[in-house]
């Protein structure tokens, strides 16, 4: 069976999910390797009080490192903000590759949460 690439959709809130998750431990990461572990302690903190103040997060009811919801795409929504805040942790040579990660996955992560019949365009455009 050949199925067209347009007539495919992923599933978009669990992939989204991850990657967002994904994205923050890699900043936590970035600043594992540029500072060590305790940076990496403070930053996480920041991290929490930045996604609860400024990014209107909830933490998930369970274990398990998740987000409720569509919580991740407010959290993607705010990349640039953890972006700024990875600056004040860790030097510029480790947090400029993820912060161009950011501003690619907050390119793409508006194409993947809508729910509209995708025009030939948009697939060009989503595939460049």
């Amino acid at each position: 069976m050949i199925i067209l690439s347009k007539d495919i959709a992923a599933r978009s809130l669990h992939l989204s999910l991850g990657i967002t998750s994904a994205i923050l431990r890699l900043g936590a990461e970035v600043v594992h390797a540029s500072a060590g572990t305790t940076r990496t302690i403070q930053l996480c903190k920041a991290l929490g009080l930045l996604l609860i103040e400024k990014a209107g997060v909830l933490p998930a009811p369970f274990f398990g490192v998740a987000f409720e919801g569509h919580t991740c795409h407010h959290i993607g929504r705010k990349l640039t903000l953890v972006c700024d805040l990875l600056h004040n942790y860790a030097t510029a040579t480790w947090t400029a590759p993820f912060c161009r990660a950011c501003v690619d996955w907050q390119a793409v992560l508006p194409i993947l949460i809508r729910s509209a019949a995708i025009a030939p365009d948009d697939i060009d455009e989503f595939e460049r």
